[in-house]
């Protein structure tokens, strides 16, 4: 039954008992005023002792056993008053119907009640087992979660090496996992991706990215974790730098601002080709699942930075000339054709520089080829050293190079030139334990001043070249 239907007939009882009480004593009060006893008051009566057997059940149904007793002393009370006023003995027979009741419905309270204590437990008992079951169910749920969660994660990561096998270029690759990782690893701040340089056996950085643009990494070559990683090949995981005892905090590049740190080596084949590091300012910002989730993703990494790596020295083997290592003539054309079309659309000056080393055959003939190729070497480096990012210098032929200078005035190219053609002069090259200088003859072309025309800018630079070496080498035309 239900808590509302419980409460009407609780209610029903106590104005049911309350009514006929009321009625009853009207009744006795007519009864008593009737000389002789009316029949027609004693039936009413009698009736209505009847009617309060209702209240006693309803009380008893509603399970609010205490209106058995208001009903049932109702009950007898009138009972009681009838017999006083009509001496009439078949009242006292309804002190014994409602007692009878009373005892009865008493003892179906009891059993009642015995049932209830013994559902109430079973209640109590599929209540906590409803509830261990929900805690499985809750377990389950956040388990499948948890699941459907990595599921996804890794699942991404195999779309993640896919992306990356797609890519040749080194800088894009490193940029593309930085990205990545950044999705992956929201609870990262900052991310460092370096490379392994192995004739220095150390790290440059490659690419990098942080949640706050205005943060400067200091450390380009890899800090202290970083190496310790690179060094011995093992992922490292530090919770609170803080509270750290292992590494000296002092020599720390990013001091206080850094409070969870996790870094991964990237091996390729038992060779390290990297190191990955991802900081945080707040302390245990890692688990060991991101810990675990960084290692899988410099897995997927590993081989596509090697690939890449490969190809770009593929690439640069292709276009360097194998003994000076400067650009080889097709290089230096390509880059020609480049910045000639940059430089008319912009209307900007462009320079050609064509060097050529003076009575160079004569070292040839005397030393042997190697000594020719030691020349050669020390002239490709002074032209390193003093162009630098500013141009692109080549090998055009034997012992002639080209120098393309982007954005540079004649008034520039010459002032250069005159600076190649003294360092050249000034250097000295071990021959057979003999200090042998060489020189340079170098002739300069410009656009927009001497041409517009990029094979005529190469035309005017030889042939002001050879005009070098007519006035007697050694100088800059």
């Amino acid at each position: 039954m239900r808590p509302l239907q419980k409460q009407i007939l609780a209610l029903a009882s106590v104005t049911g008992t309350l009514v006929l009480v009321h009625f009853s004593l009207q009744t006795l009060a007519l009864l008593r005023a009737s000389d002789p006893p009316s029949p027609l008051y004693i039936e009413r009566l009698a009736v209505l002792l009847v009617y309060f057997i209702v209240p006693l059940v309803a009380g008893w149904v509603s399970f609010r056993y205490w209106l058995l007793v208001p009903a049932g002393l109702g009950a007898v009370f009138i009972a009681s008053l009838a017999f006083v006023v009509t001496h009439l003995p078949s009242f006292l027979f309804f002190h014994l119907l409602f007692i009878g009741i009373y005892l009865v419905l008493d003892w179906l309270r009891r059993e009642n009640q015995d049932e209830i204590l013994i559902n109430e437990v079973e209640i109590e008992k599929l209540e906590n087992e409803k509830n261990q079951l929900d805690l499985k169910i809750k377990k389950m749920k956040e388990e499948m979660d948890a699941s459907v969660a990595k599921y996804t994660t890794y699942y991404g990561l195999r779309e993640v090496g896919e992306k990356l096998a797609m890519s040749l270029v080194l800088g894009d690759v490193a940029e593309m996992v930085v990205k990545e990782a950044r999705n992956f690893l929201p609870s990262g701040e900052s991310f460092l991706l370096f490379l392994a340089e192995t004739r220095e056996m150390g790290l440059s950085l490659a690419a990098s990215s942080s949640q706050h643009d205005d943060e400067k990494i200091k450390a380009k070559r890899g800090g202290m974790y970083d190496l310790w990683v690179l060094k011995n090949r093992k992922h490292l995981l530090i919770s609170d730098t803080q509270k750290d005892i292992f590494f000296d905090q002092s020599r720390a590049d990013e001091g206080d601002q850094v409070r969870s740190v996790m870094v991964v080596p990237l091996i390729i084949e038992a060779r390290v080709v990297g190191v990955f590091r991802v900081n945080s300012s707040q302390p245990e910002a890692f688990s060991l699942d991101d810990l675990r989730l960084l290692d899988f993703l410099s897995d997927i990494a590993s081989p596509a930075i090697s690939n890449a790596a490969l190809y770009q020295k593929t690439e640069e083997l292709a276009i360097r000339d194998s003994l000076t290592g400067i650009y080889v003539q097709r290089y230096f054309k390509e880059r020609l054709k480049e910045e000639h079309k940059r430089a008319l659309i912009t209307n900007a000056n462009l320079s050609v520089l064509m060097c050529d080393l003076d009575h160079f055959k004569s070292y040839n003939d005397s030393f042997g080829h190697g000594a020719g190729d030691l020349i050669l070497a020390s002239v490709s480096a002074v032209l390193n050293a003093e162009v630098g990012e500013n141009g692109i210098v080549a090998r055009y032929g034997g012992e002639e190079f080209a120098v393309l200078l982007p954005r540079f005035s004649k008034e520039s190219a010459l002032e250069l030139a005159e600076r190649i053609r003294k360092k050249v002069g000034e250097a000295t090259i071990d021959i057979r334990r003999e200090a042998t200088r060489t020189t340079v003859s170098i002739g300069v072309s410009t656009m927009p001043d001497d041409t517009l025309e990029r094979d005529e800018l190469l035309r005017r630079a030889d042939q002001r070249l050879y005009e070098a070496k007519r006035k007697g080498r050694n100088r800059v035309c």
